[in-house]
């Protein structure tokens, strides 16, 4: 921004806040002895009474100390022994507020009646009405996350799957997950929803590079879950966060000391994790007859120089090769989770605090892989004066961990390495007597590495560290005008380093940009640095403009600032000369590279929002903001200010309280029905660094010289995507609010969407980025509570959530595209959904070879021959006609996108017992088994899973599996859709068994609790696969593709928390 742009800036809303002030003081001032004379007259004249009795609403019993008010009036009254009280209103049509301690709130319409009776019930958890009665628009509260929990993040794929769509990356240690809030809003950019922390945007780099190939950043480990006290899901974004709201808002907030009374929580819990499951593997005699069938079709010098062919036992190297190894046994390994916290609470009254101290720590299923983690945290809320406070938000947090690589890699992974290494060979060597050896062995003769090499305590180490400061002042100009502000900084660094031996691993060749070997790595090091600072201001005049039993409005008006300094640098190099030399000084001067970048990232943005509310029965809201960006081009449109682009970001709402309504006096079985409708127009500018930019980068030129080489072409007219949100939807409770439900409907519409744009030749580059394409995206969502049972004793409880959405592209002007994924493709055009996975149609396999003769098809070869199917050959559908298989045969064979999907849970209470179950499921979404086209692919030596026990291997065999032949010359392990499978399940995520020990209460004893869960119990699903959910990647390309990521495994805790 210019430094004009932000002096006109700061004058126009210098001069609107200035009127605001000056306006609310002079109407303060002519009226300031006509609001004490309003009060006193509200409390001795109301001309209705309402009187009724509270009771409790399983004993039937009234009871004293219930709290009755009504809406923006000083009238209250509290009920006597019986439970009876009388209160005055102004009028028949306002509601009632009841509330007591230990029981939920509720909201209750008078609707004409001067008698109103209410029974209040007791609710673990967030309640019905604990948000008051408001817009609300697409708005979900979800709390209850637990303290033995390793991460946030996987507390909130399990609680609030449904009100998003989440997917845990994999089963490792401190793992992430992918969440994706009504369905996708973009292809090539961030789908990801903004994550906000008390106030302050909390992402960092969340798809950076990293030292660790396929891993990406989980900026919410960084959290504690014993530190959060609810989460809110913002579904259709929100106008105040403009170009960033487009995925959706996360707010999440930390615990605060609520009173002045000293309160001290401590939590210990410890427990285990069993070994994950895997695909069901070829043993050492099933590998033998697969194997010989592949060497039919090699090189007959090559197989005679293969030892394991050799069956003579008195070669020295008999035993080397004749084994039985469980590859995967060897590397997967029971480990210990561990958990602590304690945090202390109170104040008195002029300041309140909450101190927090927390470590986590889960060893990971692969030997020497593990995650933790330390909090710190001290909240505090400081009265200086009646008028001026200031909250202080200060946390420190780091996480340490021990990773390896995943995926497909079949020389870094050892997982992969696990699944695909031939069960003949021994993990370590043998001794003289027969014995192992502590030696391991090195590359077999089939050039596959050792996994148990890349496991220990070796693996490549991931540490990050981030400190965060918030300060929230807040000065109360008149009783109706407040003003406030948030400073917000926060200091991350991130430190890599990884090492892969020569001894144990295959050797790699280094390839020039030619694809010519010019030298090859023996070892490996990466080094890799990040540091970031980000600083943030907040600040806003609060307005309530007008404030009685039928009116309510109020008004915001702010302005906010982020600054991001980020840079990064990752130092690669081989050939160290030694496995005992790990320092990138160490490697091969010829072979060491410095790559990295540095830039700055600044965001304005100017917002206002009103809420109006009419009888608190009609409820109004208006919302717009103006955003600008560094990341926007110069020339990006929207509105231009003094020279600078922004975006403008509106929004609009509005409810109907329907239960209020004289109408419904008499339809006793409905307490609350209110209709919702919204209109919500967000952005994503979550652009790509420097995408508007031209820039060159350094190159290595003929591996000698160091020389500057375009790297991307500007586009001054790059803007933000626009997503556009409707939303109508209706909340009710019903039953004597036995059972209440959210219903909504969404359509969105985005526009503008970033795609690639083709150069000329000329250009020097053959892309560049464009704002060129449309999508839609339409669904609907369903939350219910049941109180089925609800008696002194024994409580049942039961929940659900109900996801749906259908995405598609409706214009691509700058044409279809394919990406490659592990593999397949993915396919994205005109009238299909975002990330259809695109290849070969299959129709069995020819049984016979006569059967392959009539059908006639063929491929061509690279010479333009062409070569017929044969018998034990997958039949492959001939879509264009001519014969040939070939690429214009693909098809769309799969979608990704679940029809629905969301989790339920049963909670069953007998006194001071309590068993909690939660299961998530996910139906009708299609997934590209990749990992099981590289274990059944049956054209290599490498191990294979038992299904291809069950390949062709004669004329008239009938199989669904085709023959195993060296090199798959006729393509049968081609993207089809044999790898396509229905990945759906039902998961039994959590079982949780708690009980509140009877504890006299002492000086120090306030209470204690004990509990046993267990995670991921049992899978119901008809994937081949070892775990249906998985995600791996954030990119909404990359969604539906199992890679070979660490499977998810079942895990046992026991815990107490003790109240002092």
């Amino acid at each position: 921004m210019t430094n004009i742009s932000k002096y006109h800036s700061v004058k126009v809303i210098s001069a609107v806040m200035g009127f605001i002030v000056l306006s609310e003081l002079a109407v303060a001032q002519d009226m300031g002895r006509n609001d004490s004379v309003s009060v006193r007259t509200e409390k001795a004249d109301m001309p209705y009474k309402v009187k009724g009795r509270i009771i409790d609403a399983v004993t039937k019993k009234g009871f004293a100390g219930a709290r009755v008010t009504t809406p923006n009036l000083n009238v209250s009254a509290m009920t006597d022994e019986n439970g009876n009280y009388e209160i005055g209103v102004p009028d028949l049509s306002v509601a009632l507020y009841v509330e007591a301690p230990g029981y939920s709130r509720q909201v209750v319409p008078v609707k004409g009646r001067n008698e109103v009776n209410v029974s209040l019930f007791t609710v673990s958890g967030h309640a019905y009405y604990d948000d008051g009665m408001s817009v609300s628009d697409g708005e979900a509260v979800v709390d209850g996350f637990t303290s033995g929990t390793l991460s946030m993040t996987d507390d909130m794929t399990s609680l609030l799957n449904g009100q998003l769509r989440a997917i845990s990356h994999s089963g490792d240690p401190g793992s992430s997950s992918s969440f994706f809030i009504r369905g996708y809003n973009s292809v090539n950019l961030s789908a990801q929803p903004l994550f906000v922390v008390d106030g302050v945007i909390w992402q960092m780099q969340d798809q950076v590079a990293s030292a660790v190939d396929n891993y990406y950043n989980n900026p919410l480990t960084l959290l504690d879950p014993s530190d959060i006290e609810k989460v809110t899901i913002l579904k259709n974004g929100s106008a105040v966060w403009g170009a960033k709201g487009a995925n959706g808002v996360v707010l999440i907030d930390t615990k605060r000391a609520r009173e002045m009374a000293t309160q001290i929580e401590a939590n210990i819990s410890m427990g285990f994790q069993t070994p994950f499951g895997s695909m069901p593997l070829m043993g050492a005699a099933a590998y033998r007859r697969y194997a010989t069938d592949i060497m039919s079709g090699m090189d007959r010098d090559e197989v005679e120089g293969f030892q394991f062919t050799n069956d003579d036992p008195t070669r020295s190297f008999y035993r080397a090769v004749h084994n039985d190894t469980k590859w995967t046994d060897e590397i997967n390994k029971t480990s210990f989770i561990q958990n602590y916290g304690i945090s202390v609470a109170g104040g008195d009254d002029i300041a309140l605090y909450r101190f927090s101290l927390g470590y986590a720590k889960n060893d990971g299923n692969i030997d020497g892989t593990s995650f933790n983690r330390l909090n710190v945290r001290f909240n505090s809320d400081i009265k200086l004066t009646e008028d001026f406070k200031i909250q202080t938000d200060i946390s420190y947090a780091q996480t340490g961990r021990r990773t390896v690589f995943e995926g497909l890699d079949g020389m870094r992974s050892p997982y992969f390495l696990s699944l695909v290494k031939s069960p003949l060979y021994a993990p370590w060597q043998y001794n003289d007597n027969g014995t192992f050896s502590g030696r391991l062995t090195d590359v077999d003769e089939l050039n596959i590495g050792n996994p148990l090499a890349l496991t220990g305590e070796d693996v490549p180490e991931l540490d990050k560290y981030r400190f965060n400061l918030n300060l929230r002042p807040s000065y109360q100009i008149t009783d109706r005008l407040e003003a406030a502000a948030l400073f917000g900084i926060s200091y991350d660094k991130e430190n890599e380093n990884l090492f892969i031996p020569d001894y144990g691993v295959s050797n790699e060749p280094l390839y020039t940009e030619r694809g010519e070997i010019y030298e090859t790595a023996l070892n490996e090091v990466r080094n890799f640095m990040a540091r970031q600072t980000s600083m943030s201001v907040d600040g806003y005049l609060a307005w309530q403009i007008l404030k009685d039993w039928r009116h309510d409005l109020n008004a915001r008006v702010g302005g906010r600032f982020y600054n991001t300094y980020y840079r990064y640098t990752m130092g690669q190099g081989y050939n160290t000369g030694s496995d005992y030399m790990t320092a990138l000084s160490n490697t091969n001067s010829d072979l060491r590279t410095l790559t990295g970048y540095e830039y700055t990232d600044r965001n304005a943005a100017w917002y206002f929002n009103a809420d109006y509310a009419y009888r608190h029965r009609y409820f109004f809201n208006v919302g717009m903001s103006l955003e600008t960006s560094s990341r926007f081009g110069r020339e990006a449109g929207g509105l231009d200010l003094c020279g600078v682009s922004w975006g403008y970001f509106p929004s609009v709402s509005g409810a109907w309280l329907v239960s209020s309504e004289k109408f419904m006096r008499n339809v006793d079985f409905i307490n609350n029905l209110k209709l919702r409708v919204a209109y919500t127009m967000t952005g994503n500018g979550h652009l790509p660094v420097y995408a508007n930019r031209t820039y060159f980068t350094s190159s290595l030129v003929a591996n000698d010289a160091v020389g500057v080489v375009l790297s991307n072409i500007g586009n001054e007219k790059l803007r933000w995507e626009t997503t556009g949100r409707a939303n109508v939807g209706f909340d009710f409770s019903i039953l004597a609010n036995r059972l209440n439900m959210n219903i909504d409907y969404f359509y969105s519409k985005t526009k503008d969407l970033v795609t690639l744009r083709s150069l000329n030749e000329e250009a020097g580059l053959q892309y560049y980025y464009d704002n060129n394409g449309e999508m839609e995206n339409r669904g609907f969502e369903i939350a219910a509570n049941a109180r089925i049972v609800d008696t002194k004793d024994f409580k049942f409880n039961a929940g659900v959530t109900v996801g749906h959405y259908k995405n598609k592209i409706t214009s691509l002007p700058n044409g279809s595209f394919t990406t490659e994924v592990a593999g397949g493709t993915v396919l994205t055009t005109e009238g299909q959904p975002a990330g259809v996975f695109y290849g070969y149609q299959t129709d069995g396999v020819y049984v016979t070879a006569q059967e392959a003769a009539d059908a006639g098809l063929a491929i061509l070869s690279s010479s333009g021959q062409r070569i017929p199917f044969s018998a034990g050959d997958m039949r492959f559908v001939d879509h264009s006609k001519d014969g040939i298989i070939g690429e214009d045969d693909r098809v769309v064979i799969g979608d990704p996108n679940p029809d629905i999907y969301g989790n339920f849970n049963l909670n069953f209470r007998w006194r001071d017992l309590e068993l909690g179950a939660l299961f998530t499921y996910s139906l009708g979404n299609d997934a590209y088994n990749a990992l099981r086209a590289n274990l059944e692919s049956g054209n290599s030596l490498s191990n294979q899973s038992i299904a291809m026990e069950n390949r062709w291997m004669a004329d008239g065999q009938v199989t669904d599996i085709p023959r195993a032949t060296y090199d798959d010359p006729m393509g049968n392990a081609r993207f089809s859709d044999r790898w396509i499978e229905d990945a759906s399940y039902l998961k039994f995520k959590r079982l949780m068994l708690s009980y509140r020990v009877p504890v006299r209460s002492t000086s120090f004893l306030q209470g204690v609790s004990v509990w046993a869960a267990v995670n991921n119990l049992c899978t119901l699903t008809k994937y081949l696969g070892t775990d249906p959910e998985f995600s791996y990647n954030q990119s909404v390309l990359y969604q539906g593709v199992d890679a070979g990521l660490t499977p998810q495994s079942r895990s046992f805790q026991i815990g107490v928390k003790l109240n002092l």
